[in-house]
This record gives structure tokens, sequence and C-alpha cells, in this order.
């Protein structure tokens, strides 16, 4: 940087702009290297490719489940809830000893704690110091205690209900790329996924047959490294905020780079190649200013009095009233008016007026 005074140019070098870069760098080198980067090498080892879904099935099978239990003692004689569930038999069923309804008590306790607290203070309001005391307090905290069953059944009453269920089953194909000779070629990579369709859940198994159906394809990732490994059925996202906040804290840091070198190439050519520097006005205003020289005094009063003789000239009285007046020998004749400092309107001389010599006529 040039900081103009009335020596001209000097190079000050600011520290704080080195405060503030030193406290942006371990920031964005921090998230650099420590989200950046990272992110950068995972999005690298995936790899983008196509699976291929084949010999999809969806196989019924019968099955019940025990459902429309009520706190209520069943029939006596009735067929347990495993047995007709076994047997993939409809119908009321005994599922053993059940309890309805609990009640519980509420149990309290005191619990003690410390607090601290201001004691043995001195001095007066604007200087006062106190020490820290502590001093036991108790809380009651409350739970559930002494939880009994307030309503059970021997015998429970529930039901069998029976339908049909669906083993759902299918073999994906990753395509795996690998590079032989230069060419690209891929491998089958078989993936075998199994699934479950509740009691008469026909919806299920349509969506299994529909999305999943043979020849049925869509795009997923696998990591380069491990490519029998766990699948990605999405694009690795970038992390934005990440790279921003990155950005965000090198700028000052390249700025103060550029400008550091801008400053090192000034100050080398200032002091291999010094040039003539002028300083502003304002700067120098207590400064003596350099005048220029004066007319010669000949050519300064032939302009302001002309002759047509080189040895005598007259002087005629502008006032007309006649004749002629001589000069006195030995006075100076100053054509400008003399400078009044309390005259309005005068400007300031820039320097004192030139001194004339005597010229006797």
């Amino acid at each position: 940087m040039c900081r103009i005074d009335r020596n001209g140019c000097n190079h000050v070098f600011h520290p704080i702009t080195l405060c503030v870069v030193l406290m942006c760098l371990p920031i964005a080198l921090g998230v650099l290297f420590g989200s950046v980067l990272p992110n950068a090498r995972e999005l690298a080892s995936y790899v983008e490719t196509t699976c291929e879904y084949r010999n999809t099935t969806a196989t019924s099978y019968g099955c019940c489940t025990i459902e429309n239990c009520i706190c209520a003692e069943c029939t006596a004689g009735t067929a347990t809830c495993s047995a007709m569930q076994s047997a993939l038999t409809a119908g009321e069923c005994c599922n053993g000893p059940h309890c309805c309804r609990t009640e519980c008590e509420t149990c309290c306790t005191d619990e003690a704690y410390s607090e601290r607290y201001s004691c043995r203070c001195r001095g007066s309001t604007s200087s006062r110091r106190c020490d820290t005391c502590y001093r036991t307090r108790y809380r009651r905290v409350c739970h559930t205690c002494n939880c009994r069953c307030a309503q059970e059944v021997t015998n429970r009453h529930c039901q069998s209900v029976c339908g049909l269920c669906y083993n759902l089953a299918t073999t994906l194909i990753v395509h795996i790329k690998r590079v032989a000779s230069g060419a690209v070629c891929c491998r089958e990579s078989p993936r075998f996924l199994t699934s479950r369709c509740e009691r008469d859940r026909t919806d299920c198994r349509d969506s299994w047959l529909r999305f999943k159906a043979d020849g049925v394809s869509q795009k997923c990732w696998y990591h380069e490294r491990n490519p029998d490994g766990t699948l990605r059925w999405d694009r690795p996202k970038r992390n934005v905020a990440a790279v921003f906040f990155t950005v965000l804290f090198f700028v000052p840091i390249v700025a103060w780079v550029l400008a550091t070198a801008v400053f090192v190439g000034v100050v080398a050519m200032d002091s291999c190649c010094p040039s003539t520097f002028t300083a502003h006005p304002a700067l120098s205003a207590s400064e003596p200013r350099h005048v220029a020289p004066a007319l010669p005094t000949t050519s300064r009063l032939a302009t302001r009095y002309p002759s047509s003789h080189s040895g005598s000239s007259s002087l005629t009285d502008d006032s007309g009233r006649g004749g002629s007046k001589p000069n006195k020998p030995g006075r100076r004749q100053d054509p400008s008016p003399p400078f009044a400092p309390g005259r309005r309107n005068m400007p300031t001389p820039s320097a004192p007026p030139p001194a004339y010599d005597d010229v006797a006529w």
C-alpha cells in the first residue's frame, strides 16, 4: 500500500491483513480436508451402472393371524390359538392368561442436592466482594410404583383369521463395468432379493410384480472398491455447504496473496528505478512555494510606461491638468497597487512581489 505524505509515497504493510488471513486459513483448510475432499473422493468412488430384474415371482400360501382379542374368558373346551394357527383353522380360540388393566401408585422421595450462593460479602456497593458458599437443598421427586393388575382373565378370548400370504422373490443383475484391453466390458453380479406380504395384502403383491417385473431396469451405483457390496439407488450428494464455506474463507487468502505480490513488486520497482513524485497541494500547504522568476525591470517598466526616446521620457497627468511631471530621482515607481490584507475580495498573493531596481529618467 502507498501512504502519501510531504516526502512522497511511503509503502506501508498493515499487519491486520495478516491477522485476517491467519484466522481464515485454519478454517478453510479444516473444511477443505475434513469435508470437501472426502466428499469428492466418495463421489468419485461410486460408479453409475444399470440394474436389471429377472425371475420375479410372488408365491401364495395359506396363513392365519390372531386378531380381535377382548378382555373376556373364552368358551371352555375351545382350542388354543397357536394350535388353530398351525392347522390353518379359522374361528374362536383361547389365547391364555392376560392382564387387561394395570394400576400403579405414585411414590415420592426428597432428593438432596447442593446449591451455590454468595456469602460473607464485604465492601461498598461499587467494590463489593463476596465468597462462594454451598448449602444442601431438597427437592421432591415422584415416580410410579407398586403396579398391579387390576383386571385379568385366565384364558383370553381371540379369533383365528386365515387367508393368503405371499412370498416374493427376484434376481437383481448388476452390470459391473471393467476396462480390459482399452475396451469397456461388463460382468453380471446377481443379487437375490426376497420379501413377504401379510395376509390378504394383494396390493403388496401387485406392487412387487409391477415395479420388479422381468426386464425392468433402473440406474444404480456401486462402490468401485467393492462392486459386490451394498448398492445405492440415488446419486451421491455433493456437500454444497462445505464447498461454499471453503470458497468463502479462501477469498480473503487469495486477495491477500495478490496484494502482497503487488506490494513486493512496487517496492522492488521503486528501489530499482526511483521516480519523481509531486506532493499534493493540500499536503504541502505549509511548505514554501517555488516562485517563478520575475521579468526584467526594463521590460516591466517599458510595458507600463512606453516612450519614444531611450534617453529621456516624460509622464502625462491623466487628470487633464496639463504639464509634465518628471520622476524624482531615487524614488521607485510601483505600478501595482499596494496589498491590503483587510480589503475585501482581494486574493491572497501566492508570493511576495518582485523587487525592482531604481531607474533614473
